[in-house]
């Protein structure tokens, strides 16, 4: 009777750990999917909603050119890292950094209504005189037919760098805001996406982050086989 109860006891963990190896090894099909997908991925994108997925299919579907603003500049040279940083979050948190640079010939048939379809635009109304973003960011070579080196710098020239309260303007200290909104960006954020050499090393973040997953992954699958592997000799 009491082996029974000790064998009995055996499958039961038998039964836990066989289950755990089914949880694991779906876990561990999907990471090497997402790693795959990630290597694969020429860039990386902000997160966008299906509706603003939608509509750059219609702007493309219509001939309309576009480019995110993120994909359109770069960094100048001898900007320090923190103020790349607060400039480039204040620009995610206005809505800016993905928002859609477009030609003002194409402002009407962009703007089409429809209720299942979402996104920004920039379209420029360049201050000269002012200070502005084209003093920490140049315009990356274009490789959209419509879009001009003009077009990405007249935005550039449209949002200034001097606190201002009655247009679009970021700070270097990552104070920004859009008209009567205001805001203020996180001191410890990294660029991610304005760049291609911090789209490159933010690919390159996340692949070895899920690398590391895998490998705890892995480390769990040998660890419960182990057990399995010890508990079927003490059954045989």
């Amino acid at each position: 009777k009491e082996y029974l109860i000790f064998e009995g006891e055996l499958n039961r963990q038998m039964f836990q750990h066989k289950s755990s190896i089914d949880s694991i090894t779906q876990q561990k099909k999907a990471l090497e999917a997402e790693i795959a997908e990630w290597e694969n991925k020429k860039d990386p994108e902000p997160a966008r909603d299906e509706k603003v997925i939608l509509n750059r299919k219609r702007l493309e579907s219509e001939g309309i050119p576009f480019i995110p603003l993120y994909k359109a500049v770069d960094f100048k040279n001898d900007i320090p890292e923190s103020i790349k940083g607060h400039i480039e979050e204040a620009l995610l948190d206005m809505g800016l950094l993905d928002a859609l640079i477009i030609p003002a010939k194409y402002r009407e048939k962009a703007m089409g209504i429809d209720s299942k379809i979402s996104d920004k635009y920039l379209f420029a109304s360049p201050n000269i005189l002012a200070n502005s973003l084209s003093e920490y960011l140049k315009v990356e070579k274009i490789d959209v037919n419509g879009i001009t080196f003009e077009d990405v710098d007249n935005v550039l020239r449209s949002i200034l760098i001097d606190k201002n309260s009655s247009s679009t303007y970021i700070s270097e200290n990552g104070e920004y805001g859009i008209g009567i909104p205001k805001g203020m960006a996180d001191s410890l954020y990294v660029p991610k996406y304005i760049g291609a050499l911090a789209r490159k090393r933010f690919r390159e973040e996340i692949i070895q982050k899920l690398q590391a997953k895998l490998a705890e992954l892995e480390t769990q699958l040998n660890e419960i086989s182990e057990k399995i592997n010890s508990i079927a000799v003490r059954l045989s």
